[in-house]
């Protein structure tokens, strides 16, 4: 009996030899006396051809004839002998382009029904996401959505082969964990105890703090981790990210690794990348570019214009569009004020300038020449280009505006051709965040309350703990946090961890935080728990990034809906009023 020959290893194959393939038939063309047919598999294609001739024997004219009129989609094996094409049909361009498969057996293995409820040969992969949702298993045969999913294996393969190489031990930590307070809200899973509950976790981080205490040094896993937060096109209920931990190490260590992991994938996938990464401390980046991560793959920086201003009661900066006022026509250009003056009524101003081909600005006249002329100097500003200059009290709102247009116009430079960043892949890291947040006298961790304060906050952060009236005094206070950027996509995110017990103590007071639900960590942290830092990259992000598709709903086989529900199995659905009972709901 023939063995099962492969799309992908036809090519291997002498001419004239008999072998047999099984896939799904992509499309037919019947020609009367010769029929066409192009089978596929999950590496590649393969084309096929019957002719009816004298020859056929009786039996296989039924055959014939199923042949010629079975629907796409339906699964068969074929079996017959491998020919070289026509000359005039060969594509040297095409896998298996200059050969065919001259058939002699046909046996359906299962029929597929008419008028499929979405294409499998449309590459629009973009279009018609419900149907797409609902039908996902269909949705997958298409060759793009094939492509992701083997990317996506390769690329977990090679980081997981490259952590192991360097002494990381894959260690999983438990899926259903106590409920804590660290961040997101949770997903909660009833037990037949009364008033007892489990957590899904967000994050494995308080178990890989405690395999640090545990003496595992290097730790890694493809974590699953749940969030019941609301979703977005880069965000879903339940998520895989690349969790690792290592003792006795700081933030130039971890940083060292992940750099050394990409260094080995972008070999293996022939993506570049400039090594060593970019670094912007978390106030540059801010200042520069509107947000805490920035796509660097363009320029257009926010400049501080302040000192060409008579105004001194308020922030002013402004932010140079490349080319867009050639590009953009008038009432286009007021569409844009117009967005402005909507969406961002806190600023103060905002005007939106053109430079003209004579160098004059088309727009509100508000500085002498001289001083036009030195803002033109530095913030590069040319014939073409088109100026927003916004100004309010708070600097943060006016920063974080500009920023929002900044990746608003380059999504526009692209379009209209003036950028050109496919293909392009810019990773930063975005280094010392804030410790905390305040708001009043309210007060919460920017990361993670596990996370450490730089090494000369520390004794700052201690007199906090100690005089809370203090909170104001400290709210510039930096973090040993680091997030990975990549073309405007938070990657992945840690920090160097609290590993002393009585500071942990003293952080989850200040917080407010119940301390007895953390009691089992702190206890790790007093017997004896080595200094350590992490990291957590989410793998699904990355794998969308990578693949530059809009959504990591794309990079993972069965994503729940925006609304977070499985248009495919109808999940989450409801429990009958027995099994609500034995759970005490």
């Amino acid at each position: 009996m023939l063995k099962r020959t492969r799309a992908e290893d036809v090519e291997n194959v002498k001419i004239g030899e008999m072998i047999k393939i099984q896939g799904w038939v992509e499309r037919i063309r019947d020609f009367g006396n010769v029929s066409f047919g192009v089978v596929r598999d999950s590496s590649g294609y393969v084309q096929v051809t019957w002719a009816r001739n004298e020859a056929l024997l009786q039996e296989k004219e039924k055959n014939y004839e199923e042949f010629r009129g079975i629907p796409m989609e339906s699964v068969v094996s074929i079996t017959g002998s491998l020919q070289n094409r026509p000359e005039k049909e060969k594509n040297p361009k095409q896998k298996n382009g200059e050969v065919e498969l001259v058939v002699s057996n046909m046996e359906i293995l299962n029929l597929c029904r008419e008028n499929l409820p979405l294409s499998i040969h449309s590459q629009d992969i973009e279009s018609h996401e419900q149907t797409r949702l609902k039908y996902r298993y269909l949705d997958l045969r298409r060759r793009k959505m094939q492509k992701i999913l083997a990317f996506r294996s390769s690329i977990s393969h090679c980081i997981r082969s490259f952590l192991i190489s360097r002494g990381f031990m894959d260690v999983e930590t438990p899926t259903l964990f106590k409920p804590t307070p660290e961040g997101a809200r949770e997903f909660i899973v009833p037990t037949q105890t009364p008033g007892k509950y489990f957590a899904l976790p967000q994050s494995p981080q308080q178990c890989k703090q405690l395999l640090m205490a545990a003496g595992v040094e290097k730790y890694f896993q493809f974590a699953r981790c749940y969030r019941n937060e609301p979703l977005r096109s880069d965000r879903q209920p339940e998520f895989t990210q690349i969790d690792l931990e290592m003792a006795f190490s700081d933030e130039e260590t971890v940083i060292q690794v992940i750099e050394d992991m990409f260094l080995e994938i972008s070999d293996k996938i022939q993506v570049s990348l400039e090594f060593p990464f970019r670094r912007l401390s978390y106030n540059d980046a801010i200042h520069r570019y509107g947000t805490d991560k920035p796509d660097l793959r363009y320029g257009m920086e926010i400049a501080d214009i302040l000192p060409y201003c008579e105004e001194d009661d308020i922030f002013v900066h402004a932010l140079n569009l490349k080319g867009l006022g050639k590009a953009l026509s008038r009432k286009e250009v007021e569409i844009l004020k117009k967005t402005i003056v909507e969406q961002f009524p806190e600023a103060k101003s905002a005007y939106l300038i053109k430079v003209k081909e004579d160098g004059k600005w088309k727009g509100p006249q508000f500085l002498s020449e001289h001083r036009k002329q030195e803002l033109e100097t530095n913030i590069d500003l040319k014939y073409g280009d088109l100026m927003v200059i916004m100004s309010g009290i708070n600097k943060e709102k006016v920063l974080q505006i500009l920023g929002s247009f900044r990746t608003h116009g380059a999504r526009k430079s692209q379009e209209i051709g003036i950028l050109e960043f496919k293909g392009k892949f810019s990773p930063a890291w975005i280094c010392n965040f804030p410790l905390f947040e305040f708001d009043g006298d309210t007060i919460q961790s920017v990361h993670h309350p596990f996370t450490a304060p730089v090494k000369a906050e520390e004794q700052n952060l201690r007199i906090l703990i100690e005089n809370r009236d203090k909170l104001c005094t400290y709210d510039s206070m930096s973090s040993r946090s680091y997030d990975l950027v990549i073309n405007g996509y938070e990657i992945g995110g840690g920090s160097v961890r609290i590993h002393d017990a009585s500071l942990q103590e003293g952080v989850l007071d200040l917080l407010g935080s119940d301390r007895d639900e953390f009691q089992h960590l702190i206890d790790a942290l007093s017997l004896g728990c080595p200094p350590h830092a992490g990291i957590a990259l989410g793998l699904d992000r990355l794998i969308s990034v990578l693949c530059e598709t809009d959504s990591i709903r794309d990079t993972i086989a069965f994503p729940k809906s925006s609304q977070g529900s499985d248009l495919m199995t109808g999940a989450p659905g409801e429990i009958d009023r027995k099994t609500l009972l034995e759970y005490n709901l």
